[in-house]
């Protein structure tokens, strides 16, 4: 007689359980001499999906609100716990849901407030059949949403995905070793795409069959190429700009002028691609300081990444903290202690950053940038809203330097010198800070009470065990690739941890250490189909300009440059429409009312230096692309903003720098007209297969398909004859330039 048991889902791990079944005498049958059986039913493992939750698109730049999310999914398949936390809405909240696809049609209402295991069973819901809920967890196509009264259609909102994670961390294995001498063209190639700006011939047959430790020594001992400076120079040759809705040749705003020039020609090129990802982690921005109001200031604070880019981690963040910029953009300037007459409290901004996005992010991690798992099987945060409001307790009675101690409020804007204390506004209370590196911050009635708490809370978060994993898993994102192996992690962060010589956050240690792993050497790794990153735009514009050394003749950078309206060439001569929605500058800002001989100077590309919309950097490092990536359990940051309208523009906008010419401006704009140098291309264009060999190393690092290379080949075959040398090279370029293997980075 057989039986049949079966157990109910369940999401909880609780050992093994023993059923014993006895069968009692009676009548209608008869029991032989066995009457009992025994079986064991054993946990099988639920699986864990995670969701970073973030401001949607409508509320990025009203709230700053975010949290995390989980669902832990049944072995079965047939059950969820559901769990959100979050914090910081803008106004109370309205509703919660779990969504579904593009559309976000609701498929599960979550209770109000932090959500706590709730109960999601995979039932058909509306057109959705269990099986689609169920695979559209699994692609990345569910989101939890919550909606406040200020934004009813998403204030916050986070996409699914696997996640990995364990209870107890093992150490991996050391990797195979890899030679950074006799470095091939194709890897010397590769590496200066990570390193640099973009890659030249000239720099590429200098590496090639030399050492890449030679080149990183070199270049670390180089000294920081001041934006400041090259921002004042601009300015003093070609007169101040402060305007972002008219951006043309004679005007381009000062600060992106220098930005480009230094980042395009500085002979410091490792500093400064370091620099640039720092300013994506340590995040201030123009668009709400101003527009170009700031530009010395914020060029200053660029040089504060740059100047620190390889020195102590624990420095820079100091030097952050107290920059009256950083202040300023995230309010802990002139953040005063709590006020019993007026109610005022410490404001929370700089203390939820800092920690959120600076140093330790939202959740344990294991020494690999994996997630620590509870025993419940889910992640555990790494600090609560009462941590976040007695860290803002620390950053209190810091404002603009002054001799005069009562002028907090008084003193004038000093955006070059940092913040000071003034102790009768800081708070010298205890702070019961309760984090694993520091529980408690002791009262201090001391005048340097607040220099003293400073010290203790940042030594607590640069000591944080998240740190090291977190910004090494963070640099590696910028530099290298967007899903590196726990184990490459785990060994970028043993440096962050200690540079061998028993120092702790030494960031040229942590650099050197991101680009010769061998997950960054190797060839076999990168011919994975998981391994690279898609290029973000900014670096496939500089890319372009500086691996085809553009220029003009003023020395300005994204000056002026021919642009095709509805197929129609704009020069210099040309009236241009009143407004063209399609083509506002890079950071994605309003349209642009355009005249005779003027026009935007950087086209949509979303992205500008210092120009995020948000604290969150222009896309999230954690950003979740629905589809077979999400599937894989791989995260695509660029992607956000790769959607299909920039697919287009981003293109096009390119194209306008390929085929730049002098040819038809205007006199007096001809001196800002920016070219590119195609002499020694245009000597291989009767060699098509020389060329194609030639631009698939400096703008693919050797990994244009075959596929790919047959299809441009034929293309240029076709070109008309009397197509002169000079264009026949621009367009192998672009057509090189354009394909996906240029731009995703291997």
């Amino acid at each position: 007689m057989k039986i049949p048991l079966s157990p109910n889902p369940d999401v909880q791990n609780e050992g093994t359980d023993t059923v014993v079944l006895t069968l009692a005498t009676g009548t209608g049958y008869l029991i032989g001499a066995q009457n009992s059986a025994t079986v064991t039913i054993a946990d099988s493992p639920a699986t864990l999906y995670v969701a970073s939750v973030r401001p949607t698109g409508s509320a990025v730049s009203g709230t700053t609100a975010s949290g995390t999310a989980s669902i832990l999914l049944s072995a079965s398949g047939t059950l969820a716990a559901v769990n959100v936390s979050f914090s910081n809405l803008s106004t109370p909240e309205v509703t919660a849901h779990l969504v579904i696809g593009a559309n976000e049609d609701y498929i599960f209402t979550l209770p109000q407030g932090q959500v706590n295991g709730a109960q999601w069973f995979f039932s058909p819901t509306g057109p959705y059949s269990s099986a689609a809920l169920l695979d559209a967890l699994k692609s990345g196509n569910i989101s939890v949403r919550i909606d406040t009264a200020k934004y009813p259609a998403g204030e916050v909102k986070g996409s699914f995905i696997q996640g990995s994670g364990s209870s107890t961390f093992v150490a991996p294995t050391a990797p195979p070793t890899v030679s950074l001498a006799n470095v091939t063209a194709v890897d010397a190639a590769r590496f200066l795409t990570q390193a640099t700006f973009g890659p030249t011939k000239a720099e590429i047959d200098s590496l090639t069959g030399g050492s890449i430790d030679t080149w990183l020594t070199a270049q670390l001992a180089l000294p920081f190429t001041s934006h400041r400076t090259a921002i004042n120079d601009d300015r003093n040759t070609f007169g101040g700009s402060n305007s972002y809705s008219n951006w043309n040749a004679i005007h381009l705003p000062n600060r992106q002028s220098a930005w480009f020039k230094v980042s395009l020609t500085a002979p410091d090129q490792l500093r400064q691609r370091v620099a640039f990802a720092l300013s994506q982690l340590l995040v201030v921005s123009d668009v709400a300081l101003g527009d170009d109001n700031r530009s010395e200031p914020l060029a200053n604070y660029y040089d504060l990444l740059g100047n620190g880019a390889f020195g102590n981690f624990r420095s820079l963040l100091e030097t952050v903290t107290l920059s009256p910029l950083m202040g300023e953009y995230l309010s802990s300037l002139r953040n005063s202690k709590a006020d019993p007459v007026t109610g005022q409290t410490p404001d929370e901004n700089y203390a939820r950053e800092v920690m959120q996005l600076f140093t330790i992010g939202l959740q344990q991690l294991q020494p690999d940038g994996t997630l620590a798992l509870g025993s419940d099987g889910l992640p555990i945060a790494s600090y609560d809203q009462n941590t976040v409001t007695e860290m803002a307790k620390v950053f209190t009675g810091f404002a603009y330097p002054s001799t005069n101690l009562t002028a907090f409020r008084t003193a004038g804007a000093n955006y070059f010198a940092p913040m000071q204390l003034f102790p009768a506004f800081h708070d010298n209370t205890a702070k019961n800070i309760n984090l694993t590196s520091l529980t408690v911050i002791p009262a201090d009635t001391s005048a340097a009470a607040g220099t003293n708490d400073l010290k203790l809370a940042l030594d607590a978060l640069f000591t944080h065990p998240n740190t090291g994993p977190f910004v090494s898993k963070f640099l590696i994102q910028r530099l290298v690739t967007s899903n590196p192996s726990p184990a490459y992690v785990y060994r970028v962060a043993q440096k962050f941890a200690n540079n061998g010589s028993g120092v702790r956050g030494d960031l040229a240690a942590v650099v050197r250490a991101i680009l010769t792993d061998y997950e960054a050497r190797s060839p076999a790794v990168a011919s994975n189909v998981t391994y690279g990153k898609l290029k973000e735009p900014l670096l496939r514009l500089t890319g372009l300009l500086r691996t085809f050394g553009a220029s003009s003749t003023s020395g300005r950078f994204l000056g002026y440059r021919n642009t095709l309206v509805d197929g129609t060439l704009i020069t210099g001569t040309t009236p241009l429409p009143a407004v063209d929605a399609r083509l506002p500058n890079t950071s994605g800002s309003p349209t642009i009312s355009s005249s005779t001989l003027v026009y935007n100077a950087l086209g949509n590309i979303a992205e500008a230096a210092l120009r995020s919309t948000t604290v969150f950097n222009f896309y999230h490092s954690d950003y979740v692309l629905p589809g077979p990536l999400a599937s894989a359990g791989l995260v695509a940051p660029e992607f956000e903003i790769t959607d299909d309208n920039f697919a287009i523009l981003v293109p096009n906008y390119l194209r306008t720098f390929v085929n730049g010419t002098t040819t038809g401006v205007a006199a007096t704009i001809q001196p800002y007209v920016v070219t590119l140098n195609t002499t020694y291309e245009q000597t291989l264009v009767s060699n098509p297969t020389a060329l194609i060999d030639h631009l698939n190393n400096v703008l693919c690092a050797g990994s244009l398909t075959s596929a790919a290379r047959t299809r441009i080949v034929s293309a240029l075959a076709a070109v008309p004859t009397a197509t002169t040398t000079e264009d026949r090279a621009k367009t192998a370029i672009f057509l090189v330039l354009t394909s996906p293997n240029a731009s995703v980075q291997k």
